[in-house]
């Protein structure tokens, strides 16, 4: 399916039926456009894109815009248990997508997720430019994947909320735990998901792909004493193909 749009709809009170549905899902298309959108009143995720846990080229799967859209008010007021709530998610290879000029407020979980803006696992080639989010459980913004931009993003209040302990696969093929606290204005992890567990992302022939992520030109607020501004596995690793870009931000 290519070329679907979604454009000047009031999608809310969704729900009560299915307490995992979501205002907006695109899994497997191209092209699809989902732009000046309000969406409310869910139990879990505004906008879905993407269904693969993977980080292989979808060829059927990106080059979506989604742009100008308000949401707000989810998880309440009823509140889903279900795993990585947020106002936008990002699952596998979305190649050439644009999430812009969004404001993503008010999403409380009740269990784990609570995110403004959750790039999951396998999750790659997005640029996010231009969101406001603001007034969050976890995060306002969960990076993981590869080739993944944000610039020019506002993040307020992001509360520290959970802890989580990914596994992460090393070249050697090694498994150990990595904890990694998943509250914060951001948190950050170079792992992906293979088969239901969180591993090192890896290309075919077991070699570790190239993780690049930027963060720039962004403002990011936090007003608890005790929460973080940035939580997660910052450090680069050449051996691991994994390096970022923290530049011309405001703290």
């Amino acid at each position: 399916m290519s070329g679907v749009n979604v454009s000047g709809n009031i999608i809310t009170n969704g729900g009560w039926t299915f307490a995992s549905g979501t205002g907006v899902v695109v899994e497997f298309a191209a092209n699809a456009t989902i732009e000046r959108n309000e969406i409310a009143f869910f139990s879990y995720t505004g906008i879905s894109l993407g269904f693969s846990w993977t980080m292989d080229p979808q060829p059927m799967c990106g080059g979506h815009r989604v742009a100008h859209n308000h949401i707000h008010s989810l998880g309440v007021p009823r509140r889903e248990m279900a795993d990585a709530m947020s106002g936008i998610y990002t699952l596998g290879d979305n190649a050439n997508t644009v999430v812009e000029n969004n404001v993503i407020h008010d999403v409380k979980s009740y269990n784990t997720g609570g995110s403004g803006i959750c790039a999951d696992s396998g999750s790659s080639r997005v640029r996010f430019h231009k969101n406001v989010v603001l007034r969050t459980t976890l995060e306002c913004i969960q990076m993981q994947g590869f080739n993944m931009s944000y610039t020019n993003n506002i993040c307020y209040k992001g509360y520290w909320h959970s802890l989580s302990c990914p596994l992460v696969q090393q070249p050697s093929g090694a498994v150990h735990f990595c904890p990694w606290h998943g509250g914060g204005i951001l948190t950050a992890s170079r792992t992906g998901d293979c088969g239901g567990k969180h591993f090192m992302p890896q290309l075919h022939g077991g070699a570790s792909c190239p993780t690049r992520l930027t963060f720039s030109r962004n403002m990011v607020l936090q007003h608890q004493k005790d929460a973080f501004l940035m939580q997660g596995i910052w450090n680069e690793s050449t051996e691991w193909g994994w390096s970022y870009s923290i530049d011309r931000n405001l703290w």
